[in-house]
């Protein structure tokens, strides 16, 4: 079934929403939303423009998380779980590059603003434990250094980074940081090199420099990172050698859809470009090869059952990814 934009917004009143025309306009515009598919219905009779079914529940699910959030560039997570669990069927890539850029504030013309929008998205780490000045100048300290980039950011950059950040990731100096970080631990240089990653893939959206390949790349390795990461998990607790960790949930892991795959794709702009690998671990296989994931995914009990096959056309390799 197709929807126009009145069918959208009856349905979503029907649903005990207010949408307007201009809101859908807007949310196209943001990557909330698709562009709609556009048939001419003959000469001089115009154009339908329409939406898909999963476009339609997109739309209604984005419009109760919008009685949560008090952020639109929040919202842009939804469309980019939807695209990394779900799939091009629901979600397609160019939405997915318009929500993180909407995601992260950013714009072509930089600003204090805008990387104070972006490092506020990217910077993650523990800092519930120091006072609210101590946190804002924190935060405006890293600013001040992310500020230059990518003009400039170097190894005296990442040696004012580290200053920074290792009283609040380390302050035992022990080598790991004081708290988890999104259910992991890091230690100081990880996160700083992290945390560099993501603003290079900010800088990269914001310059449309990262190709289609390193995105499918990003959403196959997040997928199999999450399979061979519960899989161990799940071992090792039955084997009493861990307890305390628990496996992300849907909700969860769908808030921080922006920020995983934003990690990735910085993490994948850093590996080598002409390494000679034939694995699809790494980026350089894909963009060789031109490769795609095509993911299908289900909820199920307890979290989502994902299947990712990633073809070239004569070839097809296929991993299952209980989520």
């Amino acid at each position: 079934m197709r929807y126009t934009m009145e069918d959208l917004i009856r349905a979503a009143r029907a649903n005990g929403f207010s949408p307007t025309k201009r809101m859908v306009q807007d949310w196209v515009e943001l990557g909330l939303l698709d562009r709609p598919e556009r048939h001419g219905l003959g000469r001089g009779k115009g154009v339908r423009a329409t939406w898909s079914q999963e476009q339609q529940e997109l739309f209604n699910a984005l419009l109760r998380k919008r009685q949560t959030v008090n952020r639109v560039g929040l919202l842009s997570n939804l469309p980019v779980s939807m695209w990394l669990y779900f799939g091009d069927t629901y979600v397609p890539l160019r939405q997915v590059r318009l929500a993180l850029s909407t995601w992260q504030g950013q714009t072509a013309k930089t600003s204090w603003k805008v990387v104070r929008r972006t490092v506020e998205q990217l910077f993650d780490a523990p800092t519930d434990h120091l006072p609210r000045k101590a946190s804002e100048a924190l935060l405006n300290g890293i600013i001040e250094i992310l500020f230059r980039y990518p003009r400039r950011f170097d190894e005296n950059d990442q040696v004012e980074l580290r200053k920074l950040l290792t009283p609040v990731l380390d302050p035992g100096e022990n080598g790991l940081v004081k708290k988890t970080i999104g259910g992991m631990a890091f230690t100081t240089e990880a996160y700083i090199e992290l945390l560099t990653a993501r603003l290079k893939a900010a800088v990269a959206l914001t310059n449309d420099e990262i190709d289609d390949s390193l995105f499918h790349w990003a959403r196959y390795t997040n997928l199999l990172s999450r399979a061979r990461y519960q899989g161990l998990l799940a071992r090792l607790t039955t084997a009493g050698r861990v307890s305390g960790l628990t496996i992300p949930s849907v909700e969860e892991m769908a808030e921080r859809a922006c920020l995983d795959l934003t990690t990735l794709l910085g993490l994948g702009l850093g590996m080598p470009d002409g390494a000679v690998s034939a694995s699809l671990d790494h980026p350089c296989v894909w963009k060789a090869g031109n490769l795609r994931s095509v993911v299908h995914g289900e909820l199920v009990e307890g979290g989502i059952k994902v299947t990712v096959e990633v073809r070239p056309e004569e070839k097809a390799e296929q991993e299952t990814a209980d989520q």
